[in-house]
């Protein structure tokens, strides 16, 4: 059976689906890009393998999944810090990311290859700009110094979790984890390929996935970190996979405090309260429920016994009586707020 395609439809599938990196790489191997390309849609209608970065580079940064991964990150990170954002020539995710709130100059994108310039075109004519470095990613980290000011990190990996002599994703997981990079509850993204994973003779297959899982659990937990792992993303184009973590900073156990428990509140002191639940007599609209989140406060002005202010509450100058549930307060060292910000 032969495969006939309208030009005009082509074409703009030739325009849209072009990812600039490999276009050099393309040429050097067909002389006619459109041919090629045409043979490419007749390989995908007919559903036969078709493997190989070329394939990848020409259709991922327009297709249904990168979308809605895209809308996943600007949904989970964190927007008040900075993103590392491991970014294509045509900048969809970062693009994505500003459209939703993110602001620009708090966006990196390492980039040492060929898409290097066609990001820095992408943005030629954009007030907003993001901070695009030529480095890889693993350069970037080791420069990075500032803890716990990482909200969004997505690694966009084009290759295995073990990756090559110039990306190597679990030792850039590790390095990110070990500089305690991330803020409590950011959001770390990882794409990697599977394809190797799948030529295993055993009857399990993509043990590389469950490699990648392991990965970060030992990171996050050797580091005071606990990770969630999101819904939403999983398995794309056969040996695709894209996993969301949340990530939040481990919090000790409140366990027994009874050497801790005050008689009163007093000024500059930092209090927990381990209670779970809004107090009878609190509030109604819940000014005062900025205390269930089980980090430590620090405590503005008090007054009395029962009565005090927290700079971290939603009116730091609003002294509130604390008589319903004071049991729950608890002091702890100064120490917990540098650990805990």
């Amino acid at each position: 059976m032969k495969y006939k395609y309208n030009k005009k439809i082509l074409k703009k599938r030739i325009n849209v689906t072009i990812y600039p990196s490999t276009i050099d790489l393309v040429k050097s191997k067909h002389k006619n890009i459109s041919n090629y390309i045409e043979k490419l849609l007749i390989k995908e209608c007919k559903d036969e393998k078709v493997v190989g970065d070329e394939r990848m580079a020409f259709s991922r940064c327009d297709d249904q999944y990168k979308k809605e991964i895209n809308s996943l990150l600007a949904r989970y990170g964190r927007r008040d810090k900075q993103s590392i954002i491991l970014d294509g020539g045509k900048a969809e995710t970062s693009k994505t990311l500003i459209k939703n709130g993110f602001k620009a100059n708090t966006i990196y994108i390492p980039n040492p290859t060929k898409d290097f310039e066609f990001i820095k075109d992408t943005y030629k004519k954009s007030r907003n700009i993001p901070d695009v470095v030529n480095c890889w990613l693993n350069e970037l980290i080791v420069k990075w110094k500032v803890k716990h000011s990482i909200g969004l990190a997505y690694l966009d990996y084009m290759c295995t979790l073990h990756g090559n002599d110039n990306c190597k994703p679990i030792d850039d997981i590790n390095l990110m984890f070990n500089k305690k990079l991330f803020s409590d509850g950011s959001c770390l993204a990882v794409t990697i390929s599977t394809h190797d994973g799948r030529k295993s003779k055993s009857i399990f297959k993509n043990q590389d996935l469950l490699e990648l899982l392991n990965v970060v659990s030992i990171a996050s937990l050797q580091n005071e970190y606990t990770i969630e792992v999101l819904k939403g993303a999983g398995s794309y184009r056969k040996s695709m996979w894209t996993v969301l973590f949340k990530v939040y900073k481990k919090w000790l156990p409140l366990g027994n405090y009874d050497k801790m428990a005050i008689k009163k509140f007093e000024t500059e002191k930092l209090y927990i309260y381990k209670g779970t639940i809004s107090e009878t007599g609190w509030n109604e609209d819940g000014f005062m429920d900025f205390c269930l989140d089980n980090k430590p406060h620090k405590c503005k002005k008090a007054k009395g016994t029962y009565n005090a202010s927290f700079f971290d509450s939603q009116d730091p100058n609003f002294i509130w009586v604390w008589d319903n549930g004071f049991e729950n307060w608890f002091e702890v060292p100064n120490t917990w707020k540098e650990r805990y910000s």
